[in-house]
């Protein structure tokens, strides 16, 4: 449900900025499973080729994923590339930030 709402606020403000989905270079997701990174994708309204895989090879890292997953692609981002980090801890806390590079 956390994940749900967190995803739903980031696409709202998205929405709000009049910022559409192609505007992010990368999306790096915190990945607990194919499932919940998919629905991730799904609610945000991305194009999954921009959310970079990390949890097929490495599992749930934890707080590590975040990153983990964005120096796994850092040498593929140019100045001014726009990355959405998106965490969800334990259903405990969230958070989004996102990162002009």
């Amino acid at each position: 449900v956390q994940d749900a709402l967190v995803a739903t606020l980031a696409r709202h403000d998205m929405a709000e900025l009049r910022l559409p989905a192609a505007y992010l270079r990368q999306a790096i997701l915190h990945q607990v499973s194919k499932v919940h990174t998919a629905a991730m994708v799904d609610v945000l309204g991305i194009d999954a080729d921009r959310v970079p895989m990390t949890f097929p090879d490495f599992g749930n890292m934890g707080p590590a994923a975040i990153p983990f997953t964005l120096a796994s692609v850092a040498d593929t981002l140019d100045a001014g590339d726009r990355v959405l980090c998106m965490g969800i801890g334990s259903g405990l806390n969230a958070s989004v930030v996102e990162l002009l590079w």
